[in-house]
Formats: structure tokens, C-alpha cells, sequence
């Protein structure tokens, strides 16, 4: 399985997870073949909306990003009702890591 297409199985079990606890989900839109990713505000991956919270978050398969990358995304600016996550599928595992930014 390419890299590109294992993120995005990746990303679609983050959203059925998502939406089996209640929240509407965004999922960013598939790049086309030869595009960059379009992430959403080009950090997230997925925006998960419920009436009390919303929750951004970049999905990553078996390894923490690069710590710039960590950084631009603890530096997004959201309202105090917003979280900032990044959840890493580790292959083999059914939940994934969930990190709180």
C-alpha cells in the first residue's frame, strides 16, 4: 500500500471514530494526483464539530512528526473550546495514540 493511501485509510477510521461518538466531521478534501495535501488551513486533517467542542486534528501513521511540524501546529490559534490533536496509527493496533496539543 502506498504512503498516500494509508494516510487516507488512516484518516477515514479517525473520522468513523469521530462520528461514532457524536461529532459532525470534515475531512480535508483528496489531493489530486500529482497535488500536495490539502490539509485543512494546511495543518489539519480533520475538524470534528459537536455542540460543546471542536476538535482539530492531524492524523500520522507509526511515528511522531518532525518537532517544527509539532510546533506549527501548538502554535494555531483556536478558541478555549477547541482541542488540537494529533492521533498516530501505529499498524497492528486498533486504537490509535491520541496526543493533546
Amino acid at each position: 500500500m502506498n504512503t498516500r493511501k494509508k494516510g487516507r485509510v488512516q484518516e477515514l477510521k479517525a473520522r468513523d471514530i469521530l462520528e461514532a461518538a457524536g461529532y459532525d466531521v470534515q475531512l480535508a478534501p483528496l489531493p489530486q494526483k500529482f497535488s500536495t495535501q490539502n490539509d485543512l488551513w494546511g495543518l489539519w486533517d480533520l475538524c470534528a464539530v459537536r455542540k460543546q467542542d471542536i476538535r482539530f486534528i492531524q492524523v500520522k501513521s507509526n511515528r511522531m512528526p518532525p518537532p517544527e511540524y509539532v510546533e506549527s501546529l501548538q502554535l494555531f490559534e483556536c478558541p478555549s473550546n477547541c482541542t488540537k490533536e494529533l492521533w498516530i496509527f501505529y499498524d497492528r493496533v486498533k486504537e490509535p495514540r491520541i496526543i493533546c496539543l
